[in-house]
């Protein structure tokens, strides 16, 4: 079965109807928000240094692979 992109193009539209209805119902209920809010990620220090340990540990078995492969040519 093929789908089409004018039959993809559709159901974009048919959805981008749907939402801009569903906001302005909800624009005159005052409920929605002028701006959404910023999406952020907190690491703890811990949490830092465990990532900056396990990267380190990746890239010394790389390098540890890599010179074991050379020596072996």
């Amino acid at each position: 079965m093929t789908i089409s992109s004018y039959q993809i193009q559709s159901i974009l539209q048919t959805y981008n109807r749907q939402l801009k209805a569903h906001w302005s119902e909800k624009r005159g209920s005052g409920s929605v928000p002028t701006a959404f809010p910023r999406d952020s990620v907190d690491i703890s220090d811990e949490g830092k240094k465990k990532h900056i340990m396990d990267r380190a540990g990746e890239v010394a078995i790389k390098n540890l692979k890599q010179l074991t492969l050379e020596k072996e040519k």
